[in-house]
C-alpha cells in the first residue's frame, strides 16, 4: 500500500482512509458499481455474453460513452462528459510516461544540504529554496517530480513544505533568477548586500555633493578592534593612547628555541622535552626563554640537592 500512498502524494491526491466496514464512507463508489451491474452486466445476461475479452472491452466502452454522455449525475445535475468538457486546456497536465509513475511510486524523499545562497542541487539541476526559517547549511528533504511547477518538492526538518524555484543561468554562468551579488549597486535585481559606508561616501563625492557626512563610518570601531585583538603577534605591545606603537620584541620559532636549549644543555632534549615544549609553545621571545632557563635551572638544582640528601641519609644509616 505504500506504493500507492507515495504515488498519490506526488500526484497531489489526498488519501482518506475510512474505518473498516463503514459502508457510507464508500457510498459514491458503491453506487457507481450498482449502476454498472444493473445497466451493463444485466444487459449482457439478456442480450448475450461476449465471446472474448476484446469484444467485452468494446461493449464496455460503448456503454461508458452512453452513460457518461446521457446519464445525469446527482451532485451537479449534468452528465459526466458535460462536466469534463468545461475543463480548459491550461488546467490539463500532460501525462508522463509509465516509467515516471513507477519511479514516483517506488522512490522515497532524499536528504540534501542548502549552501549559503540557499541553493539545492540534484543531478546537474539547481533550485533556490525560500521560506521563513530557511538558512545556509540546512538539511532538507526533497523529491524531484514532474508534477510540481518547479520540478521539485522540498520539506524542512519539521515536515513543512518549502517554496522552490529552479535556477536559470546565462551564458556566463550567472543565475538569472537567484541570489547574485552585484558590486556597488544594492538596488540592482539580484543584489543581496547593502552598500557599505565607504561606498555611500564614494557615491556622494562622485555625485558632487557639497558636504559629505562621515556619520557611521567609524561607529563601533573600538568594539571591532577589540574583536581583532587576538590577531596581534605575541610580544607586541600597543596602547590606543600612544602616538606610535612600541617596537615589538622578535619571537623565536619553536624549533629555533629548542635548538638553543639543546645547545646550552650540551645534549638533545630527552625526558625534559615536555617541560620545554609547554613553555616554548609555537614561539617565544628571547627574554621569555631566559626566564624559562632560570626556572628550569632552579628546578634541576633543587632536584639534585634532594637526591644528594637522600643518598647521604642512606649511607649514614
Amino acid at each position: 500500500i505504500s506504493l500507492f500512498q507515495n504515488l498519490l502524494a506526488e500526484l497531489g491526491v489526498e488519501l482518506e482512509v475510512h474505518v473498516a466496514r463503514n459502508a457510507k464512507a464508500s457510498g459514491s463508489v458503491e453506487t457507481r458499481h450498482n449502476h454498472w451491474q444493473r445497466s451493463f452486466e444485466g444487459r449482457l445476461a439478456t442480450a448475450g455474453f461476449a465471446h472474448d475479452l476484446e469484444e467485452l472491452n468494446g461493449l464496455a466502452e460503448k456503454w461508458a460513452a452512453v452513460a457518461g454522455g446521457e446519464r445525469q449525475h446527482a451532485r451537479h445535475g449534468q452528465p459526466p462528459l458535460a462536466m469534463w468538457s468545461q475543463i480548459t486546456e491550461d488546467q490539463l497536465v500532460e501525462c508522463p510516461d509509465r516509467d515516471t509513475f513507477f519511479r514516483l511510486a517506488a522512490s522515497q524523499p532524499r536528504t540534501g544540504t542548502l549552501d549559503q545562497r540557499h541553493w539545492l542541487q540534484s543531478k546537474n539541476r539547481k533550485w533556490l529554496v525560500r521560506g521563513e526559517n530557511v538558512h545556509g547549511r540546512q538539511k532538507v528533504q526533497f523529491r524531484v517530480t514532474p508534477f510540481a511547477e518547479a520540478g521539485i518538492r522540498v520539506w524542512d526538518e519539521f515536515g513543512r513544505e518549502l517554496a522552490a524555484e529552479e535556477l536559470r543561468f546565462d551564458a556566463a554562468g550567472f543565475p538569472q533568477n537567484g541570489r547574485r551579488h552585484v558590486w556597488d549597486d544594492e538596488t540592482a535585481p539580484g543584489a543581496t548586500a547593502p552598500a557599505t559606508p565607504a561606498q555611500q561616501i564614494s557615491r556622494a563625492v562622485v555625485s558632487g555633493e557639497d558636504r559629505v557626512r562621515l556619520d557611521g563610518v567609524f561607529e563601533g570601531l573600538d568594539r571591532r578592534l577589540a574583536r581583532m585583538a587576538y590577531l596581534d603577534r605575541r610580544g607586541r605591545t600597543w596602547s590606543p593612547t600612544s602616538p606610535t606603537p612600541l617596537a615589538a620584541e622578535p619571537v623565536m620559532g619553536s624549533l629555533e628555541a629548542r635548538e638553543e636549549v639543546a645547545r646550552r644543555l650540551g645534549r638533545p632534549l630527552g625526558g625534559d622535552a615536555d617541560w620545554w615544549r609547554e613553555r616554548i609553545g609555537d614561539g617565544i621571545t628571547r627574554s621569555a626563554l631566559e626566564a624559562a632557563w632560570v626556572e628550569w635551572s632552579a628546578d634541576v638544582a633543587m632536584s639534585e640537592g634532594r637526591r644528594r640528601g637522600g643518598e647521604h641519609g642512606t649511607s649514614t644509616a
